[in-house]
């Protein structure tokens, strides 16, 4: 099941090698890539240090994430089959140009469902 929405980040695909080869030779394990949405401006947390050092964040920004972040939790609660993310923080919140909720110029997306429960 896919959820397609605009504050969760987008998962594009994934390959699997079914056979690793160790420096010995022998097939060690199976991995696993998944492609997703490329983020050019990073973090939350990034973009939050950054934001200290060089100048502060506005209301206005604050609010647009905070709504970004709403959306994307909400969105994730009503499927048919809920899902709870487990490990919200400003790491797994990853940011991106574009038109956000509360229309300013970066929009946030919520990433690594790694611990994610399904109820």
């Amino acid at each position: 099941t896919f959820i397609f929405h605009i504050n969760i980040i987008t998962f594009l695909g994934a390959c699997v090698n079914t056979e690793i080869t160790g420096n010995d030779g022998e097939p060690i394990a199976i991995s696993l890539g998944m492609i997703m949405e490329l983020s050019t401006i990073g973090t939350l947390t990034r973009y939050l240090q950054e934001l200290e050092i060089n100048f502060q964040i506005t209301e206005k920004l604050c609010k647009s994430l905070a709504i970004d972040i709403a959306h994307g939790i909400h969105a994730l609660h009503s499927c048919i089959v809920p899902v709870i993310h487990r490990d919200l923080k400003s790491e797994n919140i990853l940011l991106f140009p574009g038109r956000s909720h509360y229309g300013e110029n970066i929009v946030a997306k919520i990433t690594d469902f790694g611990i994610v429960s399904i109820d």
